[in-house]
């Protein structure tokens, strides 16, 4: 059990607020999103389990960023044949910090498509903001101030609530 920091470190403010965090693994993503992919399935060939997992990265309205590539809800459900839901304990918590992430319905449906990809064998909870967040150079955390925190809930086999 631990924490799994995902982050973009393609982008020198991410890498730079990033260094702080108190992660079992951290993942630094150079190169975009097929590198993403490359780093995610050796964490399912460690057979190292997590029960909270981090995307650090810039977002907008039903996507996250990761280098030049933008990561919306079809790519993610793209993702759900690699075995990503093996590294996730029960009840996992699946955290998109990227700003506007979860806002309107394709907010909504890129969480959905994220639980179904990494929560959808042993349940847990995925969530993101609808506003932009600021990164406080002190603590190394990015805050979100106003908006909402929006939620999906996955159920151990595959029903989202």
């Amino acid at each position: 059990m631990g924490l799994l920091h995902i982050y973009d470190d393609d982008d020198w403010r991410m890498s730079l607020m990033t260094k702080r965090k108190d992660a079992e693994k951290v993942i630094a993503v150079k190169g975009g999103a097929l590198k993403m992919v490359e780093h995610l399935d050796g964490v399912v060939a460690s057979k190292k389990r997590y029960d909270r997992v981090l995307f650090e990265t810039h977002g907008a309205p039903g996507w996250i960023g990761m280098g030049k590539h933008g990561i919306d809800a079809r790519w993610m459900r793209s993702l759900g044949n690699r075995h990503y839901d093996s590294f996730c304990d029960p009840g996992t918590r699946l955290y998109f910090n990227g700003c506007n992430v979860a806002e309107g319905d394709a907010g909504w449906d890129f969480l959905r498509g994220a639980a179904e990809v990494f929560l959808i064998g042993r349940g847990g909870v995925c969530f993101g903001h609808t506003s932009t967040g600021f990164a406080d150079p002190l603590t190394g955390h990015v805050v979100h101030p106003w908006g909402d925190t929006r939620h999906v809930v996955m159920m151990p086999g595959g029903d989202a609530i």
